[in-house]
């Protein structure tokens, strides 16, 4: 198992997208991994702008990504998607840096994503995990990649053109997809992940309590939703004869 950190995230490198299309650089950056790892396709799992990643890669490299699981509503990937008035705050430039500059700590950082978690998923989040996110936040290259990453992906609580994907782009994802999404997802109702299945050929839904994060309502039942349909996919292809999926990202 691989884990890919998003630019700028992590201890990760940063991105100013207002000199790389984000979507094209999102692209190139996982098509640069695989052939590094030389590997021929690769089974893709993603929360957020993860999953974003994940189904953009699904319609410009179909031969990378053998099989998806998305988790919560994939960033501003799917048509209906909305961010709310903090994700919307950050696509106004200058304001957003301004934002990202601000003073932090644990707690703020437990107040900002207590929303998106929800109740239930914010009282069974370890400590560490809101101290590595303020940690990470106030590094520069974060500030840097998720400033310019908004203003080039959102026009206020809009999104840009080239971002979302088409119905006919959805229609051509012939990989099996998985969605797990939470039913109180603050950025978009499960019609949303519904209406996306209903598009691709060899894809699921599967709705869960909780919020954008189901694996922290429900990490049981998300890991075995997961384990489950990549195992019944990989036994799919195996009997068909196609070739071996790497380690799975």
């Amino acid at each position: 198992m691989l884990c890919l950190d998003f630019p700028g995230h992590g201890l990760s490198d940063g991105v100013d997208y207002r000199k790389e299309a984000p979507r094209a650089h999102t692209v190139a950056m996982i098509r640069e991994l695989v052939a590094a790892l030389s590997l021929d396709s690769l089974p893709m799992v993603g929360n957020s702008l993860g999953g974003m990643a994940a189904l953009w890669l699904a319609v410009a490299e179909p031969g990378l990504a053998s099989r998806v699981v998305v988790l919560g509503l994939p960033g501003s990937v799917l048509p209906g998607a909305r961010p709310d008035l903090a994700l919307a705050a950050l696509s106004i430039p200058g304001i957003n840096r301004l934002l990202l500059r601000l003073p932090s700590n644990v707690k703020r950082s437990r107040a900002l994503l207590r929303q998106p978690l929800g109740n239930v998923a914010v009282a069974r989040v370890p400590e560490e995990v809101f101290e590595i996110h303020y940690l990470a936040s106030r590094r520069a290259e974060f500030s840097l990649t998720l400033s310019t990453f908004m203003q080039t992906t959102l026009r206020w609580r809009a999104t840009r053109p080239g971002v979302v994907l088409s119905d006919a782009e959805m229609g051509r994802i012939r990989q099996p997809v998985h969605f797990i999404w939470g039913e109180s997802d603050i950025y978009g109702a499960p019609a949303i992940g519904r209406h996306a299945a209903e598009l691709m050929p060899h894809a699921t839904l599967d709705v869960r309590p909780g919020g954008h994060f189901p694996q922290f309502d429900d990490p049981g039942g998300c890991g075995k939703s997961i384990a489950d349909f990549l195992s019944c996919q990989a036994l799919v292809a195996a009997q068909q004869g196609d070739g071996a999926d790497g380690p799975g990202v």
